[in-house]
């Protein structure tokens, strides 16, 4: 006996209830090798903070507020906004790899 698949319509079909769902959980959607992945954004940030010599240099050196932090969409840059500027840090490989997997685990 076979199995029978019902494929979406198109490729965005349920998506709006799937972005809904993770608005409401507090997670962020993240687009990696075309598959929409809900992961906390705000612990890849602590993972950044406390691992990242690049963002820790940067930071200090230009004594920089880190409350209003964001990552890229391609898990390779943070940034940091404030009132009147945005700083981009580019990540080490290291880090931006350790994000990926984390996310690929997820």
């Amino acid at each position: 006996m076979e199995d029978k698949r019902i494929h979406p319509s198109h490729p965005t079909a349920y998506m709006d209830e799937i972005i809904n769902q993770v608005d409401k959980t507090g997670n962020t959607i993240s687009e990696s090798a075309s598959l929409f992945t809900p992961f906390y954004q705000e612990e890849a940030i602590k993972f950044i903070k406390n691992e990242s010599v690049n963002f820790k240099l940067i930071t200090n050196q230009l004594e920089l507020t880190t409350k209003n932090a964001s990552l890229s969409e391609d898990n390779k840059k943070i940034i940091l906004e404030n009132e009147n500027d945005k700083v981009v840090i580019l990540l080490e490989d290291f880090i931006s790899n350790e994000i990926d997997n984390y996310i690929r685990r997820i």
